[in-house]
């Protein structure tokens, strides 16, 4: 009996592992055929350019993407979608990639460049190397699905993988019937079938402009999102944490703000939160104890300041740039106009640094916390297994209360929820904010900025003005947050809009010049985007005592100037 069961068992084993290795055999054949039909069109367009092949190989491109997560392809990919040396020849301000640039550059009827080429098809080696390599799992497969889902409709469907948007709407179908296909391969269509033709006959029906963005998430998107959730359990792969994938998509726990802190998870990071918090109203941290970081960053302004740009050190200068919000800024992987900061320990250190901002160092600065018996117990209490008090546990501090600074209860995000009504005339703005406008395509949802920590996929979204690349920082929160553009040149959403749509010369795309019935429509979708409670974080009431010598007159919450 009991060898009768051990055999039964083996065989049962042996029959699971010879269906697992069927799965994934089939899906790395149908992998690993598009990829060699993505190659063969790459060297055909390097020997004889046309759009025709171009347009084919953006459809390879786009239903394979899904894979770039689990494949860990992600930096490759970016490499090939946001090229630092194309966005300089491309249309200024645009999510550039090689496929956008080789399509301007055919319908301009100009060469496109040989190098381009190599890059491109090195990364489809890397890409089939990957795909070799890799023991599927079906888990990571309906995980990366269900951000694929999020992928397509933040970025194809705002425009942003083409340079002329008619291709959008059937390359958004290839994309879903490869989704059939790979669900097909693991043995898991029929259990989506019926919402994934629905979802295709909706965008097959409308152009690119016409297309209900709303109601598309809402009826269609969120219904598969739902059954793909069931699919993948409670167990989602590694390289999805940083979200919470039961959760809606302009839900305000659908990022999860303390996956993108540096920070120990053995911490208490509400504690952690509170002394970062007194941080950064403190003057210490300046080399006059005079400013602190809410003198670029006031509370009471979505924690930007209300200047073109913010007043320096020396209290007669100003700096370069703009101050931008903080708000949901945790969930940004670059800082710095320039996205020259990789993180936000870079971003803190070089503003303790430079000479106009706090004019410091983190010696100086450590020495006057040393000096108050208050921050020495607060940072023990945080820091428990630390001896002393250094940067990294002061940098620490600062991204956990950053990482409280998250708000997603806009009347939009509401409405998005079923939380509230909206009105007509901001549904119909966000309609051409994604669609004919294509605003989208750099302020990519939900964050609406050009640094989408959505997906796994990382964009990087410049604005371009005076041949200086700048970041695309959010448009939520306008009405708190004047000035605008990172000179801060521009007083009112009225002359923002007369510099982007009524001037061809300033006019991000070629053909949506709006009118002014439709810009006032997009206003009030912007309007729709503004959240008091980003407004309503708290100042301290008091800092931590520290020695006579430090001016107390000068010493107050939030600083001088």
């Amino acid at each position: 009996m009991l060898y009768r069961t051990a055999v039964l068992l083996l065989l049962g084993i042996v029959l699971l592992a010879t269906t697992i290795d069927k799965k994934n055999t089939t899906l790395e054949k149908i992998l690993l055929t598009h990829i060699d039909v993505a190659m063969d069109d790459v060297k055909m367009l390097e020997h004889k350019p046309n759009l025709k092949r171009l347009t084919r190989l953006r459809s390879q491109i786009l239903t394979l993407s899904w894979t770039f997560a689990p494949l860990q392809l992600e930096e490759a990919a970016a490499s090939i979608n946001n090229n630092k040396y194309n966005i300089e020849q491309a249309v200024c301000g645009a999510n550039v990639g090689l496929l956008q640039l080789w399509e301007k550059e055919l319908l301009e009827e100009k060469k496109i460049v040989t190098k381009d080429f190599e890059t491109f098809h090195s990364f489809l080696q890397l890409f089939k190397s990957k795909i070799q390599n890799h023991d599927w799992q079906d888990r990571e497969i309906f995980t990366a699905l269900l951000l694929d889902h999020y992928n397509l409709y933040v970025e194809v469907l705002s425009g942003s993988h083409h340079f002329q948007t008619k291709q959008v709407s059937e390359d958004y179908k290839k994309v879903l019937y490869f989704h059939s296909l790979i669900l097909e391969s693991i043995g898991k269509r029929e259990e989506l079938n019926s919402d994934y033709k629905k979802l295709s006959r909706v965008v097959g029906k409308q152009k690119f402009e016409d297309i209900d963005r709303v109601e598309l998430l809402k009826k269609h998107i969120q219904p598969i999102h739902n059954q793909l959730i069931v699919l993948i359990g409670n167990d989602a792969p590694e390289w999805a944490d940083h979200l919470n994938l039961d959760q809606e998509f302009f839900s305000g726990n659908w990022l999860r703000s303390e996956a993108f802190i540096d920070v120990n998870e053995n911490l208490d990071s509400q504690k952690l939160a509170q002394l970062g918090q007194l941080l950064f109203f403190d003057p210490l941290l300046s080399g006059n104890d005079k400013r602190t970081c809410a003198s670029c960053h006031q509370a009471q302004k979505a924690f930007s300041d209300g200047r073109s740009t913010s007043l320096g050190f020396d209290y007669l200068s100003k700096l370069e740039k703009n101050s931008p919000s903080l708000i949901n800024s945790i969930f940004n992987y670059q800082f710095g106009h320039d996205l020259s900061k990789t993180n936000l320990a870079e971003q803190i250190d070089f503003v303790v640094h430079q000479a106009q901002e706090f004019r410091t160092t983190y010696a100086e600065i450590i020495q006057k916390l040393n000096t108050s018996s208050e921050y020495i117990q607060l940072f023990e209490e945080c820091f428990p297994d630390k001896r002393r008090l250094d940067s990294t546990q002061i940098n620490q501090a600062l991204e956990a209360y950053l990482g409280t600074l998250v708000s997603f209860e806009s009347p939009f995000d509401r409405f998005m929820r079923d939380e509230t009504e909206l009105n007509s005339t901001a549904l119909e703005g966000y309609k051409l904010f994604m669609g004919k406008a294509q605003c989208g395509t750099c302020h990519q949802a939900p964050l609406f900025s050009g640094l989408n920590a959505t997906t796994t996929q990382k964009v990087q979204n410049y604005a371009c003005e005076e041949i200086i690349k700048v970041k695309t920082p959010s448009v939520r929160n306008l009405q708190f947050t004047m000035p605008y553009f990172h000179r801060g040149t521009l007083n009112s959403q009225e002359d923002l809009f007369e510099h982007l749509f009524n001037n061809v010369k300033q006019n991000i795309h070629s053909n949506n010049l709006l009118t002014s019935t439709e810009q006032q429509k997009v206003v009030a979708f912007l309007e729709s985007l503004n959240d008091k409670s980003a407004v309503n974080f708290d100042t301290p009431k008091r800092l931590p005592k520290v020695e006579k010598t430090l001016n107390k007159m000068e010493r107050r919450a939030g600083g001088i100037y």
